[in-house]
């Protein structure tokens, strides 16, 4: 069998790289590098990363995601898709595995690990009627329910879980399946806008 072929073809259909075993390209160095691996995780050491070594090496790297950020892409800051870093234009970013980050319950959303990238079709965004995103955050793990993203009073974007997984937050497992969710802070019901800012501007007076 040709490894290197076999490797390339792999990680086309999965979506890892050769980083993730601390390698550059695809040959016979790659080889090694996954025997490696595969030994000290007590894996058949043939050098082939196939479903079941993906699968294993996904999800180490998720428990701590933040590890792996890269350090000589243009952008400061990453969202992460099935394990991979996408660099958006924004500076405050907080990564589920960080020192401040904020986690979706694991059991309340649709776990894809270590499967191909799942097709997402739509974006849908919530009003959280919560002081602020960790508050949100715990509502929504006590509610058994989950969204992608959090974004904050200071517009900091929580990620709670990589954007492989399905959150629980549409209602539907069909819409569930197929979208990214995102809770924005945001303390009133829009209905009673008017209202709230009255309150605010008569406080600061």
């Amino acid at each position: 069998m040709d490894k290197d072929f076999y490797n390339r073809s792999s990680a086309t259909q999965l979506g890892w790289e050769p980083s993730w075993f601390g390698e550059k390209d695809f040959d016979e160095r790659l080889v090694r590098a996954i025997k490696k691996w595969q030994k000290a995780n007590g894996i058949t050491a043939d050098g082939l990363c196939g479903p079941s070594t993906f699968r294993r090496i996904w999800t180490e790297r998720q428990a701590d995601i933040d590890e792996y950020k890269p350090k000589d892409l243009k952008y400061s800051n990453y969202l992460v898709y099935n394990g991979k870093f996408v660099p958006i234009k924004w500076d405050k970013v907080v990564l589920w595995s960080e020192k401040a980050g904020l986690s979706a319950k694991s059991g309340n959303y649709y776990d894809y690990s270590g499967k191909s990238d799942r097709k997402i079709r739509l974006f849908i965004n919530h009003w959280d009627v919560c002081l602020n995103s960790r508050s949100c955050n715990d509502v929504l793990n006590k509610r058994g329910i989950s969204v992608h993203f959090l974004i904050d009073n200071d517009g900091t974007i929580y990620q709670t879980m990589d954007m492989q997984h399905g959150a629980w937050h549409a209602g539907s497992g069909a819409i569930n399946k197929a979208s990214v969710g995102v809770e924005i802070s945001n303390a009133f019901y829009t209905k009673h806008q008017n209202w709230y800012v009255k309150m605010v501007m008569e406080s600061a007076q």
